[in-house]
């Protein structure tokens, strides 16, 4: 019988163990884990974006990893970046024949790499972007009113907006992919459980230097507003440094808004379901070995 799935997807919200499953399971079929993250494509984010790429060893063996890393913060990866990325990981593994795990809670990155989006493929002027980052919510919503009704008919958020707009003045081409058709598992923790571990990481996060890793971009010349759209981490730290916050009150809106950022990825990840995405859900409060023999039950 002709196999159902090409891969296999771990999700789940930040601190409930997706890594370490993710590469336990790469380890286990000889593959690969690809990173469904926001921010791990950036070279400089290491602390704060939780790479833990030291979690790719594994019995004496490093785990290849993809879509980390890919570029610096001078360019702005935006999600049609990250699509033509995976359809460039997704090349190498059909001539690999490998099973690839793919690991994520950046819910729309994962999405992008199931289904066809409704995007294309722009180049971005960066006078115009910035004029047009430059006008209020308001007035992005009056200039698009001037373009096609198609593009004024829609609900966009300010971004979409934005993309629309220079889509429709730059002639764009819809994007071309190739979706991943995986066997979905996500990691669930009671609500107690996950602020726990939330708390601990974002402490562990601290005494490995997260501070230090903020300071040393903006000395390098990172613009502090760039660092601050990236979010919780950054941004809170960066407000920090600038003496906007002191240390206790900083930590601690920093962990009231990643508890905030937990509950959205979860109701995102139920909102695919509701759209049709199988998810088998897992206790995330198991050992990592529990919940891989769980999966390898499932997938052989």
């Amino acid at each position: 019988m002709k196999q159902l799935f090409d891969s296999v997807l771990i999700l789940g919200p930040t601190a409930s163990g997706k890594t370490k499953l993710a590469v336990q399971l790469a380890a286990h079929f000889n593959s690969m884990v690809i990173s469904a993250d926001s921010r791990q494509v950036y070279k400089e984010l290491n602390i704060g974006s939780g790479k833990d790429l030291a979690a790719y060893q594994f019995e004496n063996k490093t785990i290849p990893y993809r879509l980390i890393d890919c570029c610096t913060l001078e360019i702005e990866f935006t999600l049609v970046d990250f699509i033509k990325a995976h359809q460039v990981v997704k090349q190498e593994i059909v001539s690999s024949s490998k099973m690839p795990v793919i690991c994520g809670g950046s819910g729309l990155y994962i999405e992008s790499m199931l289904k066809p989006f409704d995007l294309f493929d722009a180049a971005v002027d960066k006078t115009h972007r910035a004029f047009l980052e430059g006008l209020t919510s308001n007035e992005l919503k009056e200039l698009a009113n001037q373009q096609p009704v198609e593009l004024a008919m829609k609900e966009l958020n300010r971004y979409q907006l934005i993309r629309r707009i220079e889509h429709n003045h730059y002639k764009a081409k819809p994007l071309k992919i190739e979706p991943f058709k995986p066997i979905v598992f996500g990691l669930n923790l009671n609500t107690e459980l996950r602020w726990k571990r939330i708390q601990d990481r974002l402490n562990s996060r601290f005494q490995e230097g997260m501070l230090a890793e903020v300071e040393s971009l903006l000395q390098s010349g990172v613009n502090p507003e760039r660092l601050k759209r990236l979010g919780l981490e950054y941004k809170y730290i960066v407000r920090y440094l600038y003496q906007e916050l002191d240390f206790e009150e900083m930590k601690n809106l920093l962990y009231i808004d990643i508890r905030k950022f937990a509950k959205r990825q979860m109701t995102y990840f139920r909102k695919m379901e509701r759209e049709g995405l199988h998810i088998i859900w897992l206790d995330a409060s198991l050992e990592t070995e529990q919940m891989l023999e769980t999966c390898l039950k499932v997938i052989t």
